[in-house]
């Protein structure tokens, strides 16, 4: 809701490049290689782990399908101190040319966790007692390439609902 209007941009596209459709399960699912994307995201978390209001962001409450009045984190977002970067169980991977071509290169589980290791590595930077957690899951459960940042906290899950039936 807050983007939609001003940055789609930020947002995965289907396999014909378009936008998912506001009723689709799979709505706001976000394009990872967009540097606006990651930069808003940054941002929530250094709010987050800061204590500010959600207000300050323009988070409101609820969620696309069941908007609930007032801004207010997430109970997903994290705890004191803890900010996750776990995609959502709905994620779809973005198909636009760049993301296809970054997962053709290096595979889905790269592209998950590049994101969430360059979160984590900028609130290193602001909130450096801060901790930032993501999720091994689904798609995304090997170990990365990249080096993990001290402040990264993996939660491992051995499988998934999408997972299953993979080798």
């Amino acid at each position: 809701r807050r983007f939609a209007k001003t940055h789609p941009e930020y947002f995965a596209v289907d396999p014909k490049g378009k936008l998912y459709a506001p009723d689709h399960w799979s709505v706001g699912s976000g394009c990872y290689l967009s540097e606006g994307f990651r930069n808003e995201i940054f941002l929530d978390g250094v709010s987050y782990l800061k204590g500010e209001p959600a207000s300050k962001r323009g988070i409101m409450g609820g969620s696309d399908r069941n908007p609930a009045p007032g801004y207010r984190w997430a109970t997903v977002v994290g705890q004191p101190g803890v900010f996750s970067v776990m995609p959502g169980d709905h994620h779809r991977r973005c198909l636009c040319t760049k993301c296809k071509e970054y997962m053709a290169k290096h595979g889905e589980n790269e592209y998950v966790w590049d994101l969430v290791i360059d979160i984590a590595k900028r609130i290193q930077k602001v909130v450096p007692k801060a901790k930032v957690t993501g999720m091994s899951y689904a798609r995304y459960t090997e170990v990365p390439k990249q080096a993990l940042p001290s402040n990264l906290e993996v939660m491992v899950a051995v499988s998934g609902p999408w997972a299953e039936n993979n080798k």
